[in-house]
């Protein structure tokens, strides 16, 4: 009988049951709502977020209202009016409409100032007056360290203001950036310099993408497409700047503003493609020497046989404050663009190659040395470069150039009369002791 009776009394204890697991989640959910009441008060968050970022970069940052939160998609903190001055200042080196921070429980704890994501809407950047800021900072022995945002990075209708230009509408969007990952790129804008609008649409993807110690794109894919003064091209290679500079990029031009095709040769304004390379490799010096000195090797071509002129520049540099640097560069064909070579020198097919070489401190520059020939006509000689910069703006305060150099060539013509076997001396008012630079050897395309 007991038996039973247990029984039908075991129904009854279920509703008395479930009340009080219900009055228990009530409690937990009232105690997580308060929590999350305290840790999402948007005035305390925003004070400490800009406190805290502020001090790191030595900015005052500021907002024209408190930050709200939305829980969808994600925790995310928005700051509205976001804007940054250096202590003191009046004007902002940048400001926003809008920041959208997707931020971890960490940074709501104040145990954390990390972001996953970040979304600027409008904002407008002072160029100038961040590389004023820039230069006020403490110099860093660290390679830069970009964040880690696994939800990646979008700009909406941004503005970049240059000395002379401006760079409006930008949008761009990177989905993911976090280290050793594939990262992908797409932006677009204007460009407006000289009163001029240049559109623009990027498209750039990386194998492996680099931001923890410096910055690395490996397989990197990118493809331009512009009109008006940017260029359309192509570019494949990789980025890298972390303990050293290793930068490869090939490619080709598809299409060159009517400046380029100005300043370089008619040939590049008809349809085709103009490849180019470029390498950058720089091994820095043991600190605490400055962040220029180290061996520098670079090298560049525009060019090839059917897009003419080909250039190959090759240059390589060490030292510190005291400069060990040579170039050496070869041109097929002499741009038709450029200032015509002297009439009275032979005409020849062979390319033109140069030599240059410096030796001296950079505190107080002696002069460089160059060689130039084309088949057998030779010039070699010296010069310092304030003495030619301030000749080229003013060449007809002078005939010749402020060089000391020798010229020797097979034949030198003037009208109605015929020169062979011409060696001649040229001298400016102040000659060196410092011996031209021989004669350069036929540097070979890259």
């Amino acid at each position: 009988m007991a038996q039973a009776a247990t029984a039908r009394d075991r129904p009854r204890r279920w509703p008395r049951r479930l009340a009080i697991a219900g009055a228990v989640i009530a409690a937990l959910l009232a105690i997580a709502v308060a929590v999350l009441a305290y840790f999402l008060q948007p005035a305390r968050l925003t004070a400490l977020l800009l406190d805290s970022a502020g001090k790191g970069m030595n900015l005052q940052l500021r907002t024209t209202g408190p930050g709200r939160f939305t829980l969808r998609p994600g925790l995310r903190l928005v700051l509205p009016g976001l804007s940054a001055t250096t202590p003191g200042g009046k004007t902002p080196l940048f400001r926003a409409g809008e920041v959208e921070l997707a931020v971890p429980w960490a940074t709501l704890r104040g145990k954390s100032t990390a972001i996953d994501r970040i979304a600027l809407v409008a904002p407008d950047i002072d160029l100038r007056a961040l590389n004023q800021w820039a230069a006020t900072q403490p110099p860093s022995t660290q390679p830069v360290k970009l964040p880690t945002l696994t939800h990646g990075l979008a700009i909406t209708n941004g503005t970049l203001r240059g000395d002379g230009w401006r760079l409006q509408h930008f949008n761009l969007s990177i989905p993911t950036l976090a280290d050793g990952r594939p990262a992908t790129l797409t932006s677009s804008g204007d460009l407006v310099r000289t009163g001029v609008t240049s559109k623009f649409v990027v498209n750039a993807s990386g194998a492996a993408a680099g931001v923890g110690q410096g910055v690395r794109v490996d397989d990197l894919k990118l493809a331009l497409r512009a009109d008006g003064e940017i260029p359309s091209l192509q570019v494949s290679g990789h980025l890298r700047n972390a303990d050293a500079i290793d930068i490869d990029l090939r490619g080709a031009l598809q299409r060159m503003p009517a400046r380029w095709v100005a300043a370089l040769d008619s040939s590049f304004g008809r349809a085709g493609d103009a490849p180019f390379a470029i390498s950058l490799r720089h091994q820095p010096a043991a600190a605490p020497a400055p962040a220029f000195a180290g061996d520098w090797q670079a090298q560049f071509s525009l060019g090839d046989g059917k897009r003419q002129p080909a250039l190959a520049l090759i240059a390589q540099a060490k030292g510190e404050l005291m400069i060990d640097a040579s170039m050496s560069a070869q041109i097929s064909r002499w741009p038709d663009a450029w200032p015509g070579l002297p009439a009275a020198l032979p005409d020849s097919p062979a390319p033109l190659l140069a030599q240059a070489a410096y030796h001296g401190s950079i505190v107080s520059p002696v002069p460089i040395t160059f060689a130039i020939q084309r088949g057998d006509t030779h010039l070699q000689g010296q010069a310092k470069l304030a003495d030619l910069r301030a000749w080229l703006r003013d060449p007809a305060q002078a005939i010749l150039p402020p060089l000391q150099a020798t010229l020797d060539t097979p034949t030198l013509e003037f009208p109605g009369v015929r020169l062979q076997g011409v060696h001649a001396e040229l001298a400016d008012d102040a000659p060196s002791a410092t011996p031209p630079a021989a004669s350069p050897k036929r540097t070979p395309k890259p």
